[in-house]
């Protein structure tokens, strides 16, 4: 409430005296959500707990003018900004006190579906992205132009933004973006391990392997060779039935992360069943649904948080999953035994 109004100052937004910024945050709902935490406790189920950076304050984002517009993601906001970090702190600082000491908690998810471009927010990344590129070239704008085909005379005249025909420059912005945004996890991060450094931490990224040739797959700004401050190799992935046998991407996707970093995954969102699925023949889903889980370990997954396990009908994505299926859950239950004991 009562967020201070912007001054843009050329090089960097002024928001005034810090004092000014004024917020409160209510730990009521994690009073509430302590109470499940009490009951995994008592009976031995594990958690994945994200910290849900994306569900942000939406006033002091809209009046400030710090939305980031990126389609399908839930990073609506410009994770630079020092408004943005100053809340964010106090909220980790409040919040992770609170659930650290429970033994259930298996690890933090610092992130949800992530996704981020700064070609969408120019006005406060374009000074930044120049002094980036003046720094990746040396303090070479010659060495640029070979690269990029230009004749700029100084490094703020590169502008931040890109065409199908720019390619040099093309996987710089991807670069430059990929360090933005993995920065801003690792400034996350590092309040975790602070905080509880027993409890390893992972971003639930998407996995990309079936759109390796499309821009989304690049500019997402979740590259893995940035992101050397992760524990566990998190995601949000799926193989349905009907994809085909051929197409395994989603266990393609374990191995590619695996060769950054030699870590356990965590498939934090794992599909096998499709939202909304009608499909209910017994011959052959529930053995899908057992082999999903076991080949998901034999590649490296070692947390499986299936999506979903919910009773609802009507009109939503989450209707007819697991809760609906005996058969599916049986199969799943023997295959994770064996799993264990293996």
């Amino acid at each position: 409430s009562d967020a201070p109004e912007l001054v843009v100052d050329g090089s960097f937004v002024n928001y005034g005296n810090p004092d000014a910024l004024k917020f409160d945050l209510n730990t009521d709902w994690f009073k509430r959500n302590i109470a499940y935490l009490d009951y995994c406790d008592e009976n031995n189920i594990n958690v994945t707990y994200l910290l849900s950076p994306h569900m942000f304050f939406d006033n002091i984002v809209k009046k400030n003018g710090l939305q980031h517009p990126k389609a399908g993601s839930f990073t609506k906001y410009n994770v630079s900004h020092p408004i943005i970090r100053e809340i964010y702190e106090k909220f980790l600082r409040t919040a992770i006190p609170l659930i650290k000491d429970y033994k259930c908690i298996s690890n933090f998810i610092i992130s949800n579906e992530a996704q981020y471009d700064v070609t969408l927010i120019p006005d406060f990344y374009t000074i930044p992205w120049q002094e980036w590129l003046e720094k990746t070239y040396n303090g070479d704008i010659g060495a640029l132009n070979q690269a990029y085909g230009t004749n700029y005379t100084s490094f703020s005249e590169v502008p931040l933004s890109r065409t199908e025909t720019d390619t040099a420059k093309t996987v710089d912005i991807f670069e430059f973006n990929n360090e933005v945004f993995a920065e801003w996890h690792k400034f996350i991060a590092d309040i975790c391990h602070e905080l509880a450094p027993d409890i390893p931490v992972s971003l639930k990224i998407f996995g990309w392997t079936r759109s390796y040739n499309e821009p989304i797959s690049m500019i997402a700004g979740t590259g893995l060779e940035d992101y050397d401050f992760i524990d566990l190799n998190g995601c949000d992935y799926n193989n349905f039935l009907t994809d085909g046998l051929e197409d395994m991407a989603k266990l393609y996707w374990y191995d590619y992360m695996s060769s950054f970093r030699n870590l356990p995954v965590v498939d934090a969102e794992d599909h096998f069943i499709q939202d909304s699925s009608a499909n209910f023949y017994p011959s052959y889903l529930a053995p899908y649904c057992a082999q999903a889980i076991y080949q998901g370990a034999i590649h490296g997954r070692a947390i499986s948080d299936m999506w979903i396990f919910a009773r609802i009908k009507g009109n939503s994505a989450l209707m007819d999953s697991y809760a609906y299926r005996p058969d599916a859950i049986q199969q799943i239950s023997h295959a994770a035994l064996d799993l264990n004991r293996l």
